[in-house]
């Protein structure tokens, strides 16, 4: 996020100087689209937010508005494209017209998915912590994309085989789907944890 202030305002030299608290000079970003972010808040005497994308939900010590184009926990997009830094990730996303919801940036060689299954249906039917569902109707070969960090340990199945978590957006998780009807299950298997039962077995046959 550092990254994108700067982006937004060439001129900072320090995006966040308060450790405690993120200020932004804008949230008209796709980034926080992407991340879901569903609400923001502003003091009364500060001019209210973009009303093409904010609605105003509750006025009290603190204005609360709503925004609307937070695409949601998980959505399919049916293209790719190929980014091969940080920087080079901020000025694509940044860049006018980009929409976030119909194309996924990811390191590496693009995927070949059908275009037709962008914006295919999907529903999280579960959420822990340390496990996910979602239920998945493809119009073709897709990428289901989740709102959710990429953090080593995450593993997913798709069907009930096994498919790799791709990074997607930078920060997000992104799992292939197959064209028809596909369940997802991401759980977070971390070595270390595997191990630690692997130790503790061994511990308790001794």
């Amino acid at each position: 996020m550092s990254g994108i202030v700067k982006k937004m305002n060439p001129e900072t030299t320090n995006a966040f100087p308060d450790p405690n608290t993120l200020h932004f000079m804008s949230t008209n970003h796709p980034m926080f689209d992407l991340l879901n972010v569903r609400y923001i808040t502003r003091m009364p005497d500060v001019p209210p937010p973009d009303p093409s994308q904010f609605t105003q939900v509750r006025g009290a010590e603190m204005n609360v508005f709503e925004n609307r184009r937070a695409v949601g926990a998980a959505w399919v997009t049916g293209k790719t494209e190929a980014v091969d830094s940080l920087e080079a990730f901020i000025d694509r996303i940044s860049s006018t017209g980009f929409d976030p919801k119909s194309t996924a940036l990811l390191e590496g060689a693009p995927l070949e998915l059908d275009a037709s299954s962008a914006a295919s249906p999907i529903s999280i039917t579960s959420w822990s912590p340390h496990r996910i569902t979602a239920d998945c109707t493809s119009n073709g070969r897709g990428l289901a994309v989740f709102s959710e960090i990429a953090f080593p340990g995450w593993k997913a199945a798709v069907n009930d085989k096994v498919t790799p978590i791709l990074t997607t957006d930078y920060i997000l998780r992104g799992v292939p789907v197959p064209s028809g009807k596909s369940t997802i299950v991401m759980e977070y298997k971390p070595t270390s944890y595997r191990l630690g039962l692997f130790l503790t077995g061994c511990s308790a046959m001794g």
